[in-house]
């Protein structure tokens, strides 16, 4: 079942305001106040940033790869990660769906049923399917809030030569200047 733009959106906007979280928007505080989470860095034989997987009924890890390139795609990975959690796997939002999601505390494999196998782990030359995308607005819209993505882009426009300067967007949402640039394409602001 897919899920919306709009619908990714509201979610984030009600995420952020029941966790009572303050901008700049930390993914990794999250994954601590709902107190069932922990973020792991560990080597990834398979090239991946990261994935998520269910411990047991109450909890899950996100394994990072410990090779990453950077906080900003550390921070954009986190959220893509609890979009899965969120989205996908009905933490907190789908009980049923997430008691039928098997889990195993034994040595990672990329087949075990536990970890939330999305298309990341089978996609060739970009790729994406729809889980992925929802994962990737999930945290655009979690780390850079359409509202404030418009008001800070709208900050960064130059009448001048009538474009936007994307790095001190990416600055102040503390993301990479790949995600910002998606991100004003995706809302409209910035051309393909």
């Amino acid at each position: 079942m897919s899920v919306d733009k709009q619908q990714i959106a509201e979610f984030t906007e009600f995420l952020i305001k029941e966790l009572k979280l303050d901008f700049p928007y930390l993914p990794e505080k999250v994954v601590e106040i709902l107190g069932g989470g922990k973020i792991i860095y560990d080597e990834n034989e398979n090239g991946i940033d990261g994935y998520i997987k269910k411990i047991d009924n109450k909890s899950f890890e996100i394994h990072l790869n410990e090779k990453f390139k950077g906080k900003t795609r550390e921070r954009f990975t986190i959220a893509h990660e609890l979009g899965h959690l969120f989205l996908h796997m009905g933490y907190l939002t789908d009980k049923e769906k997430w008691e039928n999601i098997p889990y195993d505390n034994s040595i990672i494999s990329f087949t075990d049923k536990s970890i939330y196998a999305d298309s990341a782990f089978y996609r060739k030359d970009d790729n994406y399917s729809n889980e992925e995308n929802e994962a990737n607005e999930f945290a655009a819209c979690f780390l850079m809030p359409e509202d404030k993505f418009r008001n800070i882009a709208k900050e960064n426009y130059s009448n001048k030569t009538k474009t936007y300067k994307i790095e001190p967007i990416a600055e102040y949402f503390k993301v990479s200047l790949h995600a910002t640039s998606n991100r004003g394409k995706w809302l409209g602001l910035f051309a393909w």
